[in-house]
């Protein structure tokens, strides 16, 4: 069914241009039509025919006053991200949150509809696996998930105690590369930090740095800003040595690779090879 405009009158302008002055919280001709069931076409016919009864500049500077209230602007939104990150920090608030998005996702009806949708689709997933599902999670099944997630390198989205991760491309190559010799660990967590990878056959950590992310000396002064890490480089450079620090401490070898001198590598096997074998003289 069509909604119908009704006829746009003087009248009816004027009463709508009274309210959107003398109402602040109408940021818009679009908004106060709208209130009244006028879409579309009528909308259009509205605001020309307000700007021929009225002063066009001066309704559009009304509309820029009250937008301009609620925009961000650059010092409220760092702020903003720096209270957000406050919050996050806290391990209590972090579970809390994710326990409340779980809840509303995970509900007993939204179960039953998907496992519906699934037989309707010819999906393996039966109603036997629904009454799985809602069962309670003893304790030694929770922490056997959770060690799972981190083996699959998933955030702390869904662990609860560690940070989200990522693999860059040069990080695949290195961890193929050493997966054809040693039994590797990608994403090997300490202290709930992740470490690139760990070659568990002799206890040694490898930490891919990525040039940008990790501001290489050789391209980066110390003083300059990473706005995507809201750090100057040579905090990133601190930053970086304490957590290489605590993994020596607790036992571990450890090796930094940048990514160009990577890339540079033409035999990248023959230049692990001698990296490693350096590292245990």
């Amino acid at each position: 069914m069509i909604r119908k405009n009704p006829v746009i009158t003087d009248a009816l302008c004027t009463s709508l241009y009274d309210e959107f002055v003398s109402d602040d919280s109408i940021l818009g001709i679009s908004s106060v039509c709208k209130k009244h069931n006028i879409t579309g076409q009528g909308i259009i016919e509205v605001r020309n025919k307000l700007y021929s009864l009225y002063n066009k500049q001066t309704i559009i500077k009304i509309m820029r006053n009250r937008v301009s209230k609620y925009r961000t602007t650059g010092a409220r939104y760092i702020k903003m991200v720096d209270a957000i990150r406050k919050k996050y920090q806290d391990k209590s608030f972090r579970q809390k949150t994710i326990q409340e998005k779980i809840s509303k996702l995970q509900t007993d009806e939204i179960k039953e509809k998907r496992v519906n949708t699934r037989k309707l689709n010819g999906s393996w997933f039966c109603s036997s696996t629904i009454e799985k599902m809602k069962k309670p999670k003893s304790p030694e099944h929770i922490k056997k998930m959770k060690e799972s997630a981190k083996e699959r390198k998933i955030g702390w989205h869904l662990t609860g105690n560690a940070p989200l991760t990522f693999s860059s491309k040069g990080q695949q190559e290195l961890e193929k590369t050493l997966s054809e010799t040693y039994t590797i660990k990608p994403e090997y967590f300490l202290d709930n930090r992740p470490y690139d990878v760990y070659i568990k056959d002799i206890n040694t950590i490898i930490e891919f740095y990525g040039d940008y992310w990790h501001c290489n000396p050789l391209f980066y002064e110390e003083d300059y800003y990473h706005k995507r890490l809201s750090m100057t480089a040579v905090n990133i450079w601190k930053s970086d040595l304490l957590k290489i620090d605590k993994a020596k401490k607790m036992g571990y070898n450890v090796i930094v690779i940048w990514e160009n001198e990577w890339n540079r590598q033409k035999d990248k096997r023959d230049f692990l090879r001698n990296l490693l074998t350096q590292n245990k003289e």
